[in-house]
């Protein structure tokens, strides 16, 4: 499902077979074992188990009808946002909650692609230089790259055509990934957070822009986490 503006679903979205890409903002009930891709903000009601989020907003999940002391509102799955989380709870011994902040996973993925990209169009570029660079010293002087047969000469600029086509794809290429490392974090990283209001259930695997922290330990009461200096940062 797409929807290219905002989204609200009463009850649940449920499967690994759903997946919806929202452009705007979405108020769903509750998550089951679905995709959701959000490029605003979303709130979930109740609860998200074993979901996958990618929201390059905000994302909040308030708990409404989970009292479990155990099993927090946001259990397993990975969860993406690039601007911050709120959950009421988070975690169960049964299964690692993974949760990212700070970066935007869809744009990371994009720039490896590219970056994989260009390093096959380099390849094709140095190869290509080697060509030419060979067919001129065939040549030898620049008096018999004038007297070159026709036939020759249609062969070379053919190469030297195909040499310049592949450069300028390959500086558009290191262009789109400079643009693209450009809206891979939050303009102010300072307003990025991860909130947990009750309590932390032991396995959670945080990353905070590129800085990863492993929670073994239940942390119960209030829990707000931050980045300062590159350094993860837990206080209440």
């Amino acid at each position: 499902i797409e929807v290219q503006g905002n989204l609200e679903v009463n009850w649940g979205v449920c499967g690994q077979s759903t997946k919806i890409n929202i452009h705007k903002n979405c108020s769903i009930g509750y998550m089951e074992k679905s995709l959701l891709l959000c490029d605003g903000n979303v709130e979930i009601r109740a609860y998200a188990f074993q979901a996958v989020i990618f929201c390059r907003g905000r994302i909040a999940v308030l708990g409404t009808g989970v009292t479990s002391k155990t099993h927090g509102a946001l259990i397993g799955g990975r969860i993406n946002a690039m601007q911050s989380l709120t959950s009421r709870s988070v975690g169960a011994d049964t299964c690692i909650t993974r949760i990212v902040i700070g970066v935007d996973l869809r744009i990371k993925a994009k720039i490896q692609k590219a970056e994989e990209l260009k390093t096959a169009m380099e390849q094709k570029v140095m190869i290509s230089q080697q060509e030419v660079g060979v067919f001129i010293s065939a040549a030898g002087s620049t008096d018999k790259l004038v007297k070159m047969p026709k036939d020759s000469k249609a062969k070379l600029k053919q190469k030297l055509l195909a040499l310049r086509q592949k450069q300028k794809e390959l500086n558009e290429l290191g262009d789109k990934i400079i643009q693209l490392n450009r809206k891979l974090y939050p303009k102010d990283i300072k307003g990025s957070f991860l909130v947990i209001e009750e309590f932390i259930s032991p396995e959670i695997d945080l990353i905070f822009k590129e800085q990863n922290e492993i929670i073994k330990t239940r942390l119960a009461g209030r829990n707000r986490f931050r980045l300062v200096d590159e350094e993860i940062v837990r206080g209440m």
